[in-house]
């Protein structure tokens, strides 16, 4: 059972200094509380980016969010989704056009007041229009700055308000400008580059506020680029990058990513202490195959895979003797990876993946939830100093990695130190190296010569090493 958010193990967000702890389940470090600070928080907000139709997970998180509200029944509860619900390389997503992932905005919308950011696939299975009726019609709000080309009209509305004990909480919504990454890109999608919207709009927006939500699914370049615009107290939720932190941000911000793949969830106590000051609590919540499930979802779950999924998606393409979590999956798939190529080191890029691998017998559906983007690859001679001052460090995002070090979307890599007297052979999915723009993302330079390697790709490649 989740417990209920409470005063304990807190701090005063305000406008002059707070104190954050740090973890996967962080919860704020304690400070003195005024006297209306006793009990539970004025607002919780449970945020959840990066769905995916993770289905391995989705009867988990509807039981998580569940038990949140149930656990919280005496505190105003909004529930947010910031971007992408669907994703069209899940075949059972595809074939029933989402039913899953809809029903789940339902459930959520049944629970308490939910506000769904655009994400760039959530046009993945419908056309946006039809997605932000679909939305409407669940009961749920939604809020963009996306606009579509074809009307001239924003799929919903750019900000929202919630009205908690006389205070007013502002939800605003960034969408990326990526156009590559939306099915029908600038046919069905315009959206402007999210730090300069953000300097533009966001004083407008906050007019008269009391704390400010900020929705930006477009990676964390893109929260970096708009947090010198928002102004505090705030919260700055993230997408895009599938990401899982919570980070202090000097004294009176903070910048959260809640996971993905809908593995995972952040719960906010949000509670408004004196004039200006605002005591905020965040907990991370962490999923996993095994965690408790929503008994009607998980059936719903069931029912739609006998339905949709054929023998071809259930044949088994190997075996593994225990989970693997997606950081250890995409590195053992980079250790293929670099064998298959003859490198010294293989690279990878993170959001390449989605879900990690389960144990046992892993399917056809099981390979495509893990590599969702298949492909081929490049490969280039770099030599040691560039790679251990340049490169090896943007690698590797995860765990304790530092939030001052982060970028966003990166590339996992099978070394961590090299010979700077020494060249090395490396190979790297295609996409990472197809322009100098993805350069200078994974590698921090334009300054590499990659070619292309015949005959190999990444999913069967893959599949490969796990049939061995």
């Amino acid at each position: 059972m989740v417990k209920p958010l409470s005063a304990a193990n807190s701090a005063s967000l305000t406008r002059r200094e707070f104190t954050l702890g740090i973890g996967v389940s962080a919860l704020m470090a304690a400070t003195p509380r005024s006297a209306n600070a006793v009990g539970g928080p004025d607002l919780l907000l449970i945020l959840i980016a990066d769905l995916h139709s993770g289905y391995a997970y989705t009867a988990a998180l509807v039981k998580a969010v569940r038990d949140l509200v149930a656990a919280n029944r005496s505190t105003q509860t909004a529930i947010v989704v910031n971007g992408d619900v669907f994703e069209s390389n899940n075949a059972l997503c595809l074939r029933n056009n989402g039913k899953i992932d809809l029903e789940v905005l339902r459930i959520f919308a049944n629970l308490a007041p939910t506000i769904v950011n655009v994400g760039n696939h959530d046009g993945d299975i419908l056309d946006p229009q039809i997605f932000a009726s679909e939305v409407g019609k669940l009961g749920a709000t939604l809020v963009t700055n996306i606009t579509d080309p074809r009307t001239g009209a924003l799929y919903g509305i750019p900000s929202t308000q919630i009205s908690v004990k006389g205070k007013m909480v502002r939800v605003s919504a960034i969408g990326t400008p990526a156009l590559d990454t939306y099915r029908n890109g600038a046919a069905w999608y315009s959206a402007p580059s999210p730090g300069p919207y953000a300097a533009s709009r966001f004083s407008e927006i906050m007019a008269g506020a009391d704390f400010h939500l900020v929705l930006v699914h477009a990676g964390f370049r893109a929260d970096t680029a708009v947090l010198p615009s928002t102004d505090a107290p705030f919260l700055l939720h993230g997408g895009h990058d599938h990401l899982r932190l919570t980070q202090r941000l000097g004294a009176s911000g903070l910048h959260i990513h809640s996971g993905y793949w809908s593995n995972g969830l952040a719960a906010i106590g949000v509670s408004f202490i004196n004039e200006g000051d605002v005591r905020i609590e965040a907990q991370q919540i962490q999923l996993t195959r095994t965690s408790p499930q929503d008994p009607d979802l998980a059936s719903l779950v069931a029912k739609e895979r006998s339905m949709f999924l054929t023998e071809a998606d259930l044949k088994p393409v190997g075996r593994l003797p225990a989970e693997l979590a997606l950081d250890d999956a995409a590195l053992f798939a980079a250790q293929a990876v670099r064998k298959a190529a003859d490198a010294d080191i293989g690279f990878l890029s993170h959001t390449t993946f989605g879900d990690g691998l389960p144990a046992e017998s892993i399917t056809t559906f099981d390979l495509a939830s893990f590599v969702r983007f298949d492909g081929g690859f490049a490969r280039a001679v770099i030599n040691g100093a560039m790679l251990a001052d340049t490169i090896l460090p943007m690698t590797n995002q995860f765990g304790d990695f530092p939030y001052a070090r982060r970028t966003g979307d990166f590339l996992y890599s099978t070394a961590r130190n090299v010979d700077r007297d020494r060249t090395y052979k490396v190979v790297v999915n295609s996409f990472a190296a197809h322009n100098a723009a993805n350069l200078h993302e994974y590698f921090g330079t334009t300054d590499l010569a990659f070619e292309p390697v015949p005959a190999l790709l990444l999913k069967s490649t893959i599949a490969a090493a796990l049939a061995a």
